[in-house]
Formats: structure tokens, C-alpha cells, sequence
């Protein structure tokens, strides 16, 4: 049987279509005769299009699944944009078909996989973790499960501290942005910034806006500080309660999906991105201290013994980072009343309570105004108000 066409819609899902991924993948299961498809998840349709497919097949086999999961690339423009920009669908099929079976923690099973660079299309067919529990993002993690995923994802970054498989194809795929593309996203963060702030004025102090242009104008130094951060290790890139899935006979146990923004950098960004997003501020405040300690120590060890300083300045460097991800996020995606929208409110709120009480600002100052890319800034987007008034008076 032929390897099955790279589809982009979920119409296109059919048993024919199933049967001859299953097969590409080496699965080996009956064939399958019906296929229902619905969508899932809270954030469906932000950077992608989550699928549940239930399976009925023409012979018993206790080993096929009863379901799958089939993720495509998002349907709606912006966000495809992004995602070509950004390599998310060749980062996350590089990681299902390289790494998925061998990091330290559970992922899900790879049943098919297909890519194509030239278009950037994308294909996923996984298990379906169906039997495991996930924590409402914007309820926020309790201090008991923010504990255990941090405590996974740190066993990831001990797994890879320093060593990766095959370098040369890591450092091409997963090493860090080409400066044009770093480039990209300064333009990106500081076009979509006006945007997130007329959206989510009310989450704005009028400090924190200025520190959220500060800090888009200064972001080549910032990316220039956190390149200095060590050590290097794997990185997932988007650890949130979204991607994460308990097993409720393990509480200490997990799956993670979603690895199309992985990386290699410095692992305290996972730990400062899910400790300012998934954990209401007064969790965070209560816990992080602890965490990160325990972070060090369990980096000891495999080797790598630092001062506790150390690491609390690497998570505050990140922290101010993760304004990055919020903005991007709320200004540029569409997401309108509902579900998603809160989910992006709810992050962009608990990141800016993170940004302002651990005084990150003086992060900021050290690394000077940015003022040349602030003169730009301000005169594009004064041009472009111009532009569109001269537009609305014909």
C-alpha cells in the first residue's frame, strides 16, 4: 500500500487514508472500516487543529487503538504565517521521528508522521491519551502538580545537559534562531504589541506598557544575554498545563505533547515560562524558590553543580523573556470571544504579575533604552496610522 497523501483538512480523514498511514508507520493493525473525527482541545485552532478520531475496524486486535489523535497545521492565516516563520511543523516532526521514543519523559506513541518543507505541511497520528487527565490552564495548576511536571521536565533537560544524539542535525533543526530570524521576531513582537495592548488594555499598567516597548526594543541584547546562559540542554519550548496530561493512578507520573517549538537552549526558560502561566501568582510566589533549588540539585546530579543564585538569575532573565510569547500570542492570533481568548488572557495576566514582582526591569535597564529600534518603531507605526486614516477619508 502506498504512503498516504499529506492531507490538510480533517475531511480528508477517511479509513483508506488511516489504513495506508498505519501501514506507512509499520503499525500493522486490521484495517480500519469508520472513522468519526471531532476536534479537541481549549486552544484548538490557535496553532493547530487537534483531532480525536474513534476507530472501528473490520477484525478484533486487542493491540489497535479504539482512537487516535491527527494534528494538522492551523487553518487560518496569521497563524500559518507563524508557523512557517518560526519552523514549528519541521521541529515537531524532527522530534516525533528522531527523539519521541527515547526522551526521559512519556510521550506519546507515533503511529505516522509526514512533512513537507516545501509547502510546510504537516501530519501527526498518535495515541490518544484518552485514559490520562488534564489540568485546566486557566484554573492553574495546584502546588502538588506544578511540583510534578517541573520535576519531569527537569529530568528532560538532565537527560540532554550537554549531549545531544546527532549534533550537526540538532544544531541545524533546534539550535537556536539564524539572526535574520530573531530579526523576524523582534518585527513580529513589536507589530503585534499595540494590538495586545488594545485587546488586554485592562492587564496593562501604564509601567508595564512602557516595560513591554523597553524591553521589544531591546530584544537583540536580550537574546544576546541569554545565549551567555548555561548550560545548554533540550528543551520543550511550550511546557503549559495544556500540553500535559496526569495519570490519575500515578499522580507523580505524566505525558507531554506538542513539541513543535522544542529546542536547544537554557532549560530555566521551561521552568520560567510554566511557573508565570500555569500557576495562579499567589502558587508561584509560594513554590518557585523551592523549585528552583530543587532544579539545581537534581542538574548536580549529572554533573553540572551551580550556585542557587545562579539558577534564580537565569529563571528572572526568563521570566522577562516569556513577555515574548505572551504578546506574540495575544496580539497576533486570532482569537476572538471564548475559550481561547481567556486561555491567551489568562497567560498574558499571570505573566505581567510575574514580570512586575520580580522586578525584571532592572534587567531591562541593564541592558540599555534599545533606542534606535524605538525611533523605527514609533515612526512605523505612525506611517501606518497615516496610512489608514488617509484610507477611511477616501
Amino acid at each position: 500500500m502506498s504512503k498516504p497523501q499529506l492531507i490538510s483538512s480533517y475531511a480528508d480523514i477517511s479509513p483508506d487514508w488511516l489504513n495506508r498511514a498505519f501501514t506507512a508507520g509499520g503499525a500493522g493493525f486490521p484495517a480500519v472500516i469508520q472513522v468519526s473525527t471531532v476536534p479537541v482541545g481549549v486552544g484548538h485552532g490557535l496553532v493547530g487543529e487537534i483531532l480525536r478520531c474513534r476507530l472501528a475496524y473490520a477484525d478484533a486486535d486487542p493491540d489497535a487503538p479504539a482512537s487516535v489523535i491527527v494534528k494538522l497545521p492551523g487553518r487560518d492565516r496569521r497563524s500559518r504565517t507563524m508557523s512557517r516563520r518560526l519552523g514549528l511543523h519541521e521541529r515537531e516532526y524532527a522530534f516525533y521521528t528522531r527523539l519521541g521514543d527515547d526522551v526521559a519523559v512519556r510521550t506519546p506513541r507515533l503511529y505516522y508522521a509526514d512533512f513537507d518543507p516545501k509547502t510546510d505541511g504537516l501530519v501527526v497520528v498518535q495515541e490518544d491519551l484518552d485514559g490520562l487527565v488534564q489540568v485546566d490552564q486557566i484554573a492553574g495548576a495546584t502546588a502538588e502538580q506544578a511540583h510534578t511536571a517541573l520535576r519531569n521536565v527537569a529530568a528532560l533537560h538532565a537527560q540532554f545537559l550537554g549531549r545531544f544524539r546527532d549534533e550537526r542535525f540538532a544544531a541545524r533543526v533546534w539550535a537556536k534562531n539564524s539572526r535574520w530570524q530573531l530579526l523576524q521576531l523582534q518585527a513580529m513582537y513589536l507589530r503585534y504589541l499595540p494590538s495586545a495592548r488594545r485587546r488586554f488594555g485592562e492587564c496593562f499598567s501604564p509601567q508595564l506598557s512602557r516595560l513591554a516597548l523597553e524591553f521589544g526594543c531591546s530584544l537583540t541584547k536580550y537574546w544576546r544575554l541569554t545565549v551567555s546562559l548555561t548550560p545548554l540542554t533540550f528543551t520543550h519550548g511550550d511546557y503549559r498545563l495544556d500540553n500535559l496530561f496526569f495519570d490519575p493512578d500515578n499522580p507523580s507520573e505524566l505525558a507531554v505533547i506538542d513539541w513543535q517549538v522544542c529546542s536547544i537552549g537554557s532549560g530555566m526558560r521551561d521552568m520560567a515560562y510554566f511557573l508565570a502561566t500555569n500557576v495562579e501568582p499567589d502558587v508561584r510566589r509560594t513554590i518557585e524558590r523551592d523549585v528552583i533549588e530543587e532544579y539545581g540539585e537534581a542538574m548536580a546530579r549529572v554533573g553540572t553543580d551551580l550556585a542557587y543564585d545562579v539558577w534564580w538569575q537565569a529563571y528572572r532573565i526568563h521570566i522577562l523573556g516569556n513577555l515574548l510569547t505572551a504578546v506574540i500570542v495575544c496580539g497576533g492570533l486570532e482569537a476572538e470571544v471564548g475559550p481561547a481568548r481567556e486561555l491567551v488572557r489568562t497567560g498574558l495576566r499571570r505573566t505581567l504579575a510575574a514580570t512586575e514582582e520580580l522586578n525584571v526591569d532592572e534587567l531591562l535597564h541593564s541592558l540599555g533604552t534599545g533606542l534606535p529600534t524605538r525611533m523605527l518603531w514609533s515612526g512605523f507605526h505612525g506611517a501606518a496610522r497615516t496610512l489608514t486614516a488617509m484610507r477611511r477619508d477616501g
